[in-house]
């Protein structure tokens, strides 16, 4: 978990220093503070299995635990996929104007 928030703060430093325009840094600076997001639900996971763990109940152990897990795998998804988003957004979109076109008229 140390290494997830150094890797972080080193992506940031780097992101500060490049010479973007003000709306592709914003949309950088979202991609990381979706993973800074699931950093912390991470942390939260593991504070709350250690304070909350039984060794006689072992699957309500990790049922409890479930809705942290999949919270951060998808969190973690959506940062790396978001990547192409900008992309998808400008092919879709001229996509779908023609396919309305072929519609309405």
């Amino acid at each position: 978990m140390i290494n997830d928030f150094y890797i972080l703060g080193i992506a940031l430093l780097r992101v500060r220093r490049l010479r973007v325009d003000k709306r592709s840094r914003l949309s950088m600076v979202a991609v990381f503070i979706v993973g800074f997001g699931a950093c912390i639900v991470s942390m939260v996971r593991l504070i709350y299995l250690g304070l909350n763990f039984d060794n006689s109940v072992i699957l309500y152990g990790g049922a409890s635990t479930s809705i942290f897990t999949t919270l951060e795998m998808n969190l973690a998804i959506i940062c790396s996929c978001s990547i192409s988003f900008p992309a998808f957004y400008r092919r879709g979109k001229t996509a779908v104007r023609q396919i309305i076109s072929k519609i309405c008229w």
